[in-house]
């Protein structure tokens, strides 16, 4: 890498220097693995190691001053009342670490821990942000996984890290310990290569993606943000600069119970409850074909929605007379969860109104409390751009580039702090929360040589070339 505005090392001895890190990426994978930071404590089903501590001792032996904090929920809350999930923190901090840029009011590039509650305007201004010459760089990844689930079901004991033809397999593998990985070895690296960012990286590894977004939003707070978002999650190496949104829907339905051998005498409040169903899976494709958006063009369905569960009936033998069924509903960039929440509001009011039933017995629709918006930032922002040469520069191949079909903790960033972002790790989503979880060892490498050409492309820069084609997030 040389030039203006990159890191002046030779790019052969760079592969070369994270190449001699593989061994010990994978150990520290498969400890990362057999650590616990779970979504929710009461339901995690293992308590290993504290993840964050192990983070934290990373990043100290790379020479760092980590700050480790709890979120203080209450703060928070004010500033984002939607938050659905108020877990307890005792055992799941935050670890924030700041690298210094030489263009920054703090100077030097030791790294620290940084300043908080920094100055400005708005949910979590930073007095630094943007400082001098370089452009600053936050890298968000969560240390939270959701919980094992039916631990018979894998193949693979989850919190074992068991390698097996060059996967790594457990829980959080994929969502998101091989991006933390990834993450922490890439700034290693760069830091052993002598490198010097103009701009401040700041490193944070936050313990509530899963439950809600706590953690990150703490760190909004706090004054950690910067000139763009690095969001650690598995894109299988895609440039995916958009997230999802969505927000739980609880349908009530009534109907009237009877004995099983005269069913026709009762009214099945299952049976009802399908009509609402069906309406919500046509809801999905007619908002598909009359709202697009480039970075959700890829995926077969954009606007997806799910029926999580349906609680019905009793004993036997009888017709239900009750049926309430945990709706998932979804919004893509440009929307909103109150246009969503409308949408479907007035779906279920053309089913009932057709049902003489419903029309008397109208269900009960209960929103929340869990709701996230969605984000999105243009393609043609040049953190994005220069996000999608690094990749297709180390990759040898195009990128692509599309919206991560989950929901992530970006939303804060685009949303609330006005950052541009996108989402880059290793791992395919189609295994995170699964018992099949695993990651590539190949791929976590690959994500840091892209790391390794990424930050120093976008820390080096300068502020005026960000003037042409700066697309804002949406």
């Amino acid at each position: 890498m040389t030039g203006e505005g990159q890191m002046n090392i030779d790019t052969a001895k760079l592969n070369a220097l994270i190449d001699s890190k593989r061994q010990a990426v994978l150990e520290f994978l498969r400890e990362a693995v057999s650590c616990s930071t779970p979504c929710n404590p009461e339901e995690s089903g293992f308590h290993g190691p504290n993840f964050q501590h192990l983070v934290a001792s990373k990043l100290t032996d790379m020479g760092f001053v980590p700050r480790v904090w709890i979120p203080e929920v209450k703060a928070i809350r004010s500033h984002y009342p939607t938050m659905g999930h108020t877990f307890t923190y005792e055992s799941r901090p935050n670890v924030v670490a700041v690298w210094r840029g030489t263009a920054s009011s703090g100077g030097g590039g030791n790294g620290g821990s940084g300043g908080g509650n920094g100055a400005g305007s708005g949910v979590g201004g930073n007095a630094d942000r943007g400082a001098g010459r370089g452009r600053s760089l936050v890298l968000n990844t969560h240390a939270d996984v959701y919980g094992p689930g039916n631990v018979d079901s894998w193949a693979y004991p989850p919190f074992a890290g068991r390698v097996e033809g060059g996967r790594v397999h457990g829980r959080g593998t994929v969502d998101a310990k091989g991006s933390v990985t990834a993450y922490l070895f890439a700034l290693q690296c760069l830091r052993e290569a002598g490198f010097e960012p103009a701009g401040d990286i700041t490193f944070q590894s936050v313990a509530d993606e899963e439950g809600g977004g706590n953690g990150t939003m703490a760190c909004i707070l706090e004054g950690y943000t910067g000139d763009a978002v690095l969001m650690g999650e598995p894109t299988g190496l895609a440039i995916s600069p958009g997230s999802r949104g969505a927000t739980h829907l609880r349908l009530r339905v009534v109907g009237q119970e009877a004995h099983a051998g005269l069913a026709y005498e009762g009214v099945n409040a299952i049976a009802k409850t399908t009509l609402y169903m069906q309406a919500l899976w046509q809801l999905e494709g007619e908002l598909d074909a009359k709202f697009k958006h480039p970075l959700w063009d890829p995926f077969p369905k954009a606007h997806t929605m799910n029926v999580e569960w349906i609680h019905s009936g009793g004993f036997g033998g009888v017709v239900p007379g009750f049926s309430e069924a945990l709706m998932a509903v979804g919004c893509i960039g440009g929307e909103s969860i109150a246009d969503v929440r409308r949408w479907v509001t007035e779906a279920f009011a053309k089913v009932t109104e057709a049902d003489p039933w419903l029309r008397e017995h109208p269900p009960e629709l209960i929103w929340g409390p869990l709701a996230f918006e969605p984000s999105a930032t243009d393609p043609r922002h040049p953190f994005v751009q220069t996000a999608v040469r690094a990749a297709r520069e180390v990759l040898g191949r195009d990128v692509p580039v599309h919206a991560l079909s989950a929901g992530s903790d970006m939303r804060f960033f685009c949303n609330q702090a006005g950052l541009p972002g996108l989402h880059f790790g290793p791992g395919d989503l189609r295994l995170a929360h699964s018992t099949r979880e695993f990651v590539e060892l190949d791929e976590v490498m690959a994500a840091i040589k892209v790391l390794i050409r990424l930050i120093p492309d976008w820390t080096m820069g300068r502020h005026e070339e960000d003037a042409a084609g700066s697309g804002r997030a949406s």
